[in-house]
């Protein structure tokens, strides 16, 4: 069984599949956008009183008498939905089922009725099932008589939905999509006091000589002071003056001041390609790894991020904990985007049975230099020139880049 308002969630899901209302259903969810993953229309549904997310939910191509759709929730727990028009359920019933995939062994559930014409199956806690769900063929649905249903693409699905869950996730709470700040790292012993405080850290760009600073919002957010360190040098404390939390961008005026051609330029003129080679500059792990950064190499391998975002940049580079904030350059050693986060590899291999590899994204130049804007904040742009190698592109970006410390 299904917690009650997992139910209800389910249940005005259906409604709104179905054309009903959805208050009629027993709750009030809004479809908050909608995607394809191959021939599957899935939707993201949230809650229309909170605006909470709820379920990521695919849709079968496959449109016969009865309609089979696939729900992936906020726990990322799974389940099937089949509805027909045709049906005439009681409602608050248990109805006996068998499924299984293609010749394989047999299923044995209840469907649970959430409307007249619909029925939830919850199989959330059955991997097996799950693993032959994603490479299947044909599943079949028993309840007196058989009902066949396509599995075509529920592999991808699978993988989307995972992926849709994460983004809806990650726009409620940054941390939930596994955003690359830094874990809590022991303060400096100099400025301990009479408790030993935790800090957490990220990266950031100077875009002025002026001491002004670019990082993630979510770098700096439940910060009570905030201090910048380029390379070596000194930390200098620094303050918020301008965020933007929807974009997951803040701006901030520090006393660590650059020479005017130590400040980061962004990429004009011809867009990034999917395809084209990077590079991340930052401070992962602080502690750890090197405390004068890093840089390591990979490709745009899609111009949207989870869902389809257009805002955002997916990329093959390594990201680690500490790389939020930080610049993602290409090879004239140019901004191209701010590394924003990386893809949750342990809930999406819980939900899809496979762990993704390098899947990680960067919020878009041009989203970047609009914020700025919006602010009137002077900055640098240029259109891509002469290509440097690796180690030009890391000594470019060495100048420009800066370790900031969150200190709660």
């Amino acid at each position: 069984m299904v917690a009650r308002r997992s139910l209800l969630n389910l249940l005005a899901v259906v409604a709104l599949i179905a054309g009903l209302s959805p208050s009629a259903a027993g709750s009030s969810l809004k479809l908050v956008r909608e995607f394809r993953s191959g021939a599957w229309a899935v939707g993201v549904y949230a809650d229309d009183n909170t605006g909470a997310f709820t379920f990521c939910m695919g849709a079968s191509p496959d449109r016969r008498d009865v309609v089979m759709s696939v729900a992936l929730d906020q726990n990322y727990g799974w389940g099937l939905v089949f509805s027909a028009d045709r049906w005439l359920l009681s409602r608050n019933m248990d109805i006996p089922v068998r499924i299984r995939i293609d010749t394989g062994a047999w299923f044995d559930t209840n469907a649970i009725v959430l409307t007249r014409r619909s029925v939830y199956v919850p199989v959330s806690q059955d991997k097996d099932l799950l693993e032959l769900f994603r490479h299947g063929h044909v599943l079949q649905l028993y309840d007196g008589g058989n009902l066949y249903f396509d599995l075509a693409g529920t592999r991808q699905l699978m993988a989307d939905l995972a992926a849709c869950v994460a983004a809806e996730l990650a726009r409620q709470a940054p941390a939930a999509a596994a955003p690359a700040a830094s874990p809590p790292a022991a303060e400096p012993a100099a400025d301990r006091k009479s408790e030993e405080r935790q800090v957490a850290s990220g990266s950031g760009v100077f875009i002025s000589d002026r001491g002004q600073v670019l990082t993630n919002n979510h770098v700096v957010e439940s910060c009570g002071k905030i201090r910048v360190r380029r390379n070596a040098d000194v930390e200098k404390p620094a303050a918020v003056v301008a965020r933007d939390t929807t974009n997951d961008l803040a701006l901030l005026a520090s006393d660590l001041h650059v020479d005017a051609n130590e400040v980061a330029t962004f990429r004009s003129g011809s867009p990034v390609r999917a395809g084209e080679p990077i590079a991340v500059y930052g401070f992962p792990l602080p502690g750890a790894l090197s405390s004068r950064g890093n840089i390591v190499s990979g490709d745009v391998t899609a111009l949207a991020g989870l869902g389809d975002d257009a805002r955002y940049l997916q990329v093959s580079a390594p990201v680690q904990a500490g790389n939020s904030g930080g610049p993602l350059l290409d090879y004239s050693g140019l901004v191209v985007g701010i590394v924003t986060a990386k893809l949750n590899g342990i809930v999406v291999a819980q939900a899809t049975g496979d762990l993704p590899q390098n899947v990680n994204f960067a919020i878009k130049e041009s989203v970047v230099t609009s914020f700025l804007e919006a602010h009137s904040i002077d900055y640098r742009s240029q259109a891509p020139a002469t290509r440097l190698d690796l180690p030009s592109v890391a000594d470019r970006a060495r100048q420009f880049t800066t370790l900031v410390v969150c200190v709660p």
